[in-house]
């Protein structure tokens, strides 16, 4: 697995890890987006519904939410701030772009996975341009969030797991192939649903709950990060 070090800048405020709700409930899972430049309005609801289909197994909700939005007072049972670099919004031009080396990546800092990752949209995009050649452009910007989601979900194993390892198949591999992202239904393998399941099951036993304060502050630091491959497409 490659790894290699980027400087970037944090600029998402306090985030508060809540205590886990009671063993009763539902868990939920915060997932805040922050994209860089335009999206189409069909490729994030395909991601959406494409991203909690992948989840199913888990028995979680997902909340959505802006990053931006965000004012750094709120609390979280589970959060994993998703940045979307390049342009998420796809049409029948410029499709032949060439791919860029990662479709996605998840940042260490200071050797432990945070729940910050990056995805890029230009090398989705690419990806799909190698898959096929929808009729429609709804057609593709459905095609493309279906991209996005399974790129999401990579890097939410990653950020929940706080795991850099990969495995020999599923979402979870290191490179993923054009079929992986825009073919038929892909998931995580049993083994690695039941450790998702139990990161984010409360513990049975909450009567002394303590809250987890990790603060981001703007600034510029050094981080790792463990990418996934756009694979096949060269």
């Amino acid at each position: 697995m490659s790894r290699f070090a980027i400087a970037v800048t944090l600029s998402i405020g306090a985030i508060l890890c809540a205590p886990q709700a009671q063993s009763g409930d539902v868990p939920v899972v915060t997932v805040a987006l922050q994209f860089e430049h335009g999206y189409s309005a069909a490729s994030l609801k395909e991601m959406k519904r494409e991203f909690e289909r992948i989840l199913i197994p888990a028995r979680v909700r997902v909340a959505w939410r802006i990053a931006g939005e965000l004012t750094g007072r709120e609390s979280f049972q589970e959060i994993v701030v998703a940045r979307f670099k390049g342009h998420c919004e796809a049409d029948q031009t410029g499709a032949a772009s060439a791919p860029l080396p990662h479709l996605g990546r998840t940042h260490a800092i200071s050797g432990d996975i945070s729940p910050f990752a990056e995805l890029d949209c230009d090398s989705i995009h690419a990806s799909l341009a190698r898959y096929a050649a929808p009729e429609t452009v709804f057609q593709l910007q459905r095609m493309l969030g279906s991209g996005m989601a399974r790129v999401l979900a990579h890097e939410f194993y990653h950020a929940v797991l706080r795991t850099p390892e990969h495995s020999t198949h599923g979402i979870a591999k290191a490179s993923l192939t054009p079929a992986d992202l825009f073919g038929g239904p892909i998931g995580f393998a049993p083994d690695q649903m039941e450790r998702i399941v139990e990161a984010l099951t409360p513990p049975a036993d909450n009567d002394s709950p303590s809250a987890v304060v990790a603060y981001y502050s703007k600034s510029t630091v050094t981080v790792s990060t463990l990418p996934v491959n756009a694979n096949g497409l060269r």
